[in-house]
C-alpha cells in the first residue's frame, strides 16, 4: 500500500488564494424589488400633480419598470439602463426642491431657470454664492450617490448576460 501523497491532501483541503470571493448581491436585490419598484410608483404619483398632469416623469417611471425587469432576469440591458436611472437620482439630488417645485414642468424649469440666470446682474459675490452651493451639493451627493454605485455595479456586471 502507497502512503498518502501529503501534499496533494494539503493543496486540497487548503483554500486558494487567487480563488475570487463571490459577490454580495443584498444591494441589488434591494435595489431591484424596492428601490426601483418604489421610484416607479412615487413616479406615477407624481405625474398626477392635480390640477395638472407631469407628462416629463411618465419616461422616468417607464425606465423604472424596465430596468427592474432587466435586473431581474439579469439582461446586459438591464444593468447598462440602471446606470441612466442613477444619473436621473444623481441629477435630481443636484438640484434643490426650492428650485424644483414652483415650475409647472421640466420645460418650465429649464426655460424659467435660464431666463433668471440671465437676468442676474452677476459680481464676484453672487458668482460665489451661487457655485459654494453648487460644488458642496455635488460633492456630498458625488461622495454619498454615485462613488458607492459606480463600484458596486461596476464589480456586478458579470452577473448580467
Amino acid at each position: 500500500m502507497e502512503p498518502p501523497d501529503e501534499a496533494a491532501a494539503t493543496e486540497s483541503t487548503m483554500p486558494h488564494a487567487a480563488e475570487p470571493r463571490a459577490l454580495g448581491t443584498a444591494w441589488l436585490r434591494f435595489w431591484n424589488y424596492v428601490g426601483l419598484p418604489a421610484g416607479g410608483a412615487l413616479g406615477f404619483l407624481a405625474t398626477l400633480d392635480l390640477p395638472r398632469f407631469r407628462y416629463e416623469i411618465i419616461p422616468i417611471v417607464m425606465l423604472c419598470i424596465a430596468v427592474a425587469v432587466g435586473i431581474h432576469r439579469r439582461k446586459l440591458w438591464g444593468w447598462q439602463l440602471n446606470w441612466l436611472v442613477i444619473a436621473v437620482i444623481y441629477i435630481a439630488f443636484l438640484v434643490p426642491i426650492p428650485i424644483r417645485d414652483p415650475f409647472a414642468s421640466l420645460v418650465g424649469l429649464v426655460t424659467q431657470g435660464g431666463i433668471q440666470l440671465r437676468s442676474i446682474d452677476w459680481t464676484r459675490d453672487s458668482l460665489g454664492d451661487l457655485a459654494l452651493p453648487v460644488v458642496l451639493r455635488l460633492a456630498f451627493v458625488s461622495a454619498v450617490w454615485f462613488w458607492p454605485n459606480w463600484v458596486y455595479w461596476k464589480r456586478r456586471e458579470k452577473l448580467f448576460n
